[in-house]
């Protein structure tokens, strides 16, 4: 496993390629946190279960998990109460109760705790735009400790605070291999360097194998099918930073931007910092550590960059969670996290597995990819137009390669090194070599850049 982020560069023992022709119950695509959690879910209830991952586990967005566990962690719940109801916001709520329950639950009975540490979090905004007290209300009618307050104790300038009582943070890389652990012994089989280049509602294909199963569930961070789902004009990805810093400043609990430009908390001698790098393939040659002074100067002092890597957004700011698509009952996507994959991957596998147990979820319809609503309707379209935009743009930088997933043009990045694809966020080094989903193969430079 390569260092990104906090997990280990290497472990003593990895785990095969897949070969050959396999049956199983179920076959998960993508060893992050959703697919070994949902792994564990359903081979707890007795399912043979195979997981494929194309690199290594963990070596995507789990590797920069932050281990803050919120029921929210910006403006949201409000919003969702006006638009989509008070059955929506507070199963929604509940769903996120749950998580962070099983999380605690898992914790509890790990080897020193996971580090688990009960604290507060807070969410802090910088003018009027961000309505804190109707959050803060939204939050205790769904029953939630949250008081929204003018000032108080925070290592970054805020002019009004939401603070969420009783959350809590651990080491996630160590939560990561406990889950891990857990699965392997509850009989799963872990497949790594088995990039799927295939998929059927029941059969999932590698270069060298195959996995036959009645249930498919797609884990990668970014969904491979295209159609069904239409997931690829309904996401967007962003990249995110992560940062330690040896700030002093006062940091008793955990600390949300409202806008989700930052994230932080304490963690050993300094701060442990998630912060917002822009979008896939925008133009502009500014670095992480560049992006981290010009947006917080020297409130925290220097910054050492861990790593960067990409996390995945919804139209909504709800993740994607359940059936593929109508026509595809047995295929499932978790997908659209927006950076706060620790509880999402947890509510993922305990929805995902009650469909496939044939269990009920209240909450279900919640994260339903086939999910309805005016502003459901009008923030996809926008998302959607957004995109054909970015296609359109594309089309003006000619000679640049194509990106291998749908033909957009991708921008090349100096200061990283990398191509990116503006549309759907997949990134290639400067060769071409894959680097991020969606794309599933390498792109083809023609050219030098």
């Amino acid at each position: 496993m390569h260092q990104t982020g906090f997990l280990p560069e290497e472990k003593q023992e990895g785990y095969p390629a897949l070969r050959g022709f396999h049956e199983a119950d179920a076959v998960i695509v993508g060893g992050g946190l959703t697919g070994i959690t949902t792994a564990l879910w359903l081979c707890r209830a007795g399912l043979r279960v195979r997981l494929l991952e194309a690199e290594t586990l963990g070596c995507g967005a789990t590797a920069r998990c932050a281990g803050m566990l919120s029921l929210t962690d910006r403006v949201l719940l409000a919003a969702l109460e006006r638009e989509r109801g008070t059955e929506v916001a507070g199963a929604y709520v509940r769903s996120r109760m749950a998580a962070f329950g099983a999380i605690r639950a898992i914790a509890a009975e790990a080897p020193g705790r996971l580090d688990w540490l009960e604290a507060n979090a807070h969410i802090l905004a910088w003018g009027r735009k961000q309505d804190l007290p109707g959050e803060a209300e939204a939050l205790r009618r769904m029953g939630v400790h949250a008081q929204a307050h003018a000032s108080g104790s925070a290592p970054l300038p805020a002019e009004s605070i939401l603070t969420l009582r009783d959350m809590a943070c651990l080491d996630a890389a160590a939560y990561f291999s406990r889950l891990t652990e857990l699965a392997v012994s509850q009989g799963l089989v872990i497949h790594e360097h088995s990039r799927v280049t295939a998929l059927e509602t029941n059969m999932a294909q590698t270069d060298h194998g195959a996995v036959r199963a009645p249930y498919v569930v797609i884990a990668t961070g970014y969904p491979l099918v295209n159609v069904p789902g239409w997931y690829f004009l309904r996401l967007r990805q962003r990249r995110r930073g992560l940062f330690i810093t040896e700030s002093s400043a006062a940091a008793d609990g955990m600390f949300y931007d409202a806008q989700g430009r930052y994230a932080l908390r304490r963690w050993q001698e300094g701060l442990l910092l998630q912060l917002d790098l822009g979008g896939v393939g925008q133009r502009g040659e500014e670095t992480p550590e560049q992006r981290y002074r010009r947006m917080l100067g020297t409130c925290l002092g220097d910054a050492l960059s861990l790593c960067e890597g990409v996390e995945t957004f919804s139209a909504d700011g709800l993740p994607y969670i359940g059936v593929y698509s109508r026509k595809t009952p047995n295929l499932f996507v978790a997908a659209g996290y927006g950076g706060n994959g620790l509880l999402g991957s947890m509510t993922a596998a305990q929805l995902i597995s009650a469909r496939v147990l044939g269990l009920s979820a209240d909450s279900a319809f919640v994260f339903s990819g086939q999910r309805s609503g005016n502003s459901v309707v009008r923030r996809e379209l926008g998302s959607a137009l957004a995109m054909a935009g970015r296609y359109a743009g594309g089309m003006l930088r000619l000679g640049a390669p194509r990106c291998p997933h749908m033909g957009c043009r991708l921008v090349y990045s100096r200061s990283r090194r990398i191509w990116e694809c503006p549309c759907h966020g997949s990134r290639f080094d400067d060769i071409g070599h894959l680097l991020n989903a969606p794309a599933t193969e390498d792109a083809i430079i023609r050219h030098k850049h």
